[in-house]
């Protein structure tokens, strides 16, 4: 844990963002640490750092997915003061172990960035279906890679988007458990060859544009030029910030109803996935409780639901603008303040 008072890390920000936090950035008197809030980033079981001086509040800022809670788990959360929630579902969690109050407080988006423009003309003669987050089982880029190949074998127009960079390889082992999909991507030079990956499962690569690694902007110029944006996610112990996204720039969102992805829908956004399965938990995941396997009859359904009436998508597109486009970063960290701070 850095000392009271060290320089921020910023070499991996944006550079106006970096120019910022190095401008805000102040020394703490002495005198005021004993009234400081000191946060913790939690993720399975809890596991974070402890404060080294003396503080006003110990809150705990938690999301989680793995719901195999031990009793080491249950004392990590009564040592905390408070503890704050990424979603209605992850509060459900912490409250169970019977621990200190619990808030929920959504992540926010930015409105410069991600806002309904009308669609680019990237792709113009194309249908262009979405899909991001890291490459990994939980995100169940496995089920879209299924859902579109039996799609596109319909609309040979169709082009699949993918923003599926992955820092962490390792992680993406089980992500061919469910037989969905064969084998994983090859990784060369630190990128993953998704394409080479998707044509050896039987998408043709001319179907398939991958955007490798890319900044907020680029992400939200690509979504732009998108019809429909897929998430079959089988868990988030948050919202689902690249949903959140796509949501904000007006792109129909088709959402699995699991998790913490349940708070996305509202009556005429997003495009529920509610068949949802029991999910088998593959390592490193112990507990998939309230877990979701979406149905690929469901997914296929609803892909061509967005195909055939894109009138109707689109006004779905700006309904989900709508729901998540109040949720900007500037409010929810202000929501996170009047939490940590009451």
């Amino acid at each position: 844990e850095p000392e009271l008072g060290a320089v921020p890390v910023i070499d991996a920000l944006d550079a106006d963002v970096a120019d910022l936090v190095t401008h805000i950035r102040r020394e703490v008197p002495a005198e005021r640490v004993a009234h400081a809030v000191h946060l913790t980033a939690l993720g399975t079981g809890l596991v974070g750092g402890a404060p080294s001086f003396t503080v006003y509040r110990n809150a705990g800022i938690a999301f989680l997915e793995d719901t195999a809670f031990d009793a080491a788990t249950t004392r990590r959360a009564r040592g905390y003061d408070l503890l704050v929630a990424g979603s209605r579902w992850n509060a459900e969690l912490l409250a169970s172990l019977g621990g200190p109050p619990v808030a929920c407080v959504w992540q926010g988006v930015d409105p410069l960035v991600f806002q309904p423009r009308p669609r680019s003309q990237r792709f113009a003669d194309r249908f262009v279906v979405f899909s991001g987050g890291k490459l990994e089982y939980r995100k169940g880029q496995d089920l879209v890679v299924a859902a579109f190949r039996i799609f596109q074998a319909r609309h040979p127009e169709a082009l699949l988007v993918t923003a599926w960079h992955n820092l962490w390889p390792e992680t993406m082992r089980g992500l061919d458990a469910m037989g969905h999909v064969r084998g994983l991507p090859d990784v060369t030079a630190g990128r993953l060859d998704v394409t080479g990956w998707l044509v050896d499962n039987g998408i043709p690569a001319e179907a398939v544009h991958d955007l490798g690694v890319v900044t907020p902007a680029e992400t939200a110029h690509a979504l732009r030029a998108c019809d429909v944006a897929l998430f079959p996610n089988r868990a988030e112990g948050g919202t689902n910030l690249v949903a959140m996204e796509a949501m904000a720039c007006g792109v129909p969102a088709i959402v699995a109803a699991n998790t913490g992805q349940r708070d996305l829908l509202t009556p005429g956004g997003a495009i529920a996935l509610e068949r949802q399965g029991a999910v088998r938990a593959v390592a490193p995941y112990r507990g998939t409780a309230a877990w979701g396997e979406s149905d690929l009859d469901e997914i296929v359904a609803a892909l061509e639901l967005a195909w055939a009436d894109r009138d109707a998508a689109r006004a779905r597109g700006l309904a989900g603008a709508a729901h998540v486009g109040a949720w900007t970063w500037t409010r929810q960290v202000n929501a996170l303040l009047d939490v940590v701070l009451d």
